[in-house]
């Protein structure tokens, strides 16, 4: 039996700087309602970095956990530059049907490309009749990971209007959650 949402089948594409607090502001509105799924444009390709250690007979690689991530951000960059060179919407392709097998609302915390904004928006929005949202979130003092990441975030921002810019202090998880759940509270989710 379909689930039975009380708003729109919605889409939530947060932005910003890796560390600013995009995936605590996902965890937020999920906490918030059981009718949100976090699902990444990432994940499909960490799910490949997986693999490729296991087919190489590598252990303790784990692209999803966080610590590891953050030690080898740089094969993760080089995967996705490579993916993206053969098939610029390639992570986007993946998101969006493994979104669209889903009865609930979901939320992105890894949007960093302006076609991944405009993408989603044409397919989810304009082909499947999704409310899509662009959320884009700072942290005082936090700036680029690297320089993709700058260049990315930079012409996204450039090249698209975010609905809303969420600006937080350091250090203040609690209230990242905090906005997130009014947000999801607002948005019927």
């Amino acid at each position: 039996m379909r689930r039975v949402l009380k708003a729109p089948q919605t889409i939530v594409l947060l932005s910003g700087y890796a560390r600013s607090g995009k995936d605590t502001f996902a965890e937020g509105m999920t906490r918030h309602s059981v009718d949100v799924k976090r699902i990444a444009f990432a994940d499909a390709l960490k799910d490949a970095a997986n693999n490729y250690a296991f087919q190489l007979g590598l252990s303790g690689v784990n692209f999803h956990e966080e610590t590891f991530k953050s030690v080898h951000r740089d094969t993760l960059v080089a995967m996705g530059r490579f993916a993206r060179s053969m098939h610029k919407d390639v992570f986007i392709f993946n998101l969006t049907e493994s979104a669209n097998r889903e009865r609930s609302h979901v939320v992105v915390p890894d949007t960093r490309y302006i076609n991944e904004v405009v993408v989603t928006k044409q397919i989810m929005g304009e082909v499947r009749n999704w409310r899509v949202i662009h959320l884009h979130i700072e942290t005082e003092g936090v700036g680029p990971a690297n320089e993709e990441e700058a260049a990315s975030i930079r012409e996204m921002l450039e090249g698209t209007i975010p609905d809303q810019t969420y600006v937080f202090k350091p250090n203040t998880a609690a209230k990242i959650r905090e906005v997130a759940a009014s947000v999801a509270k607002h948005l019927g989710l």
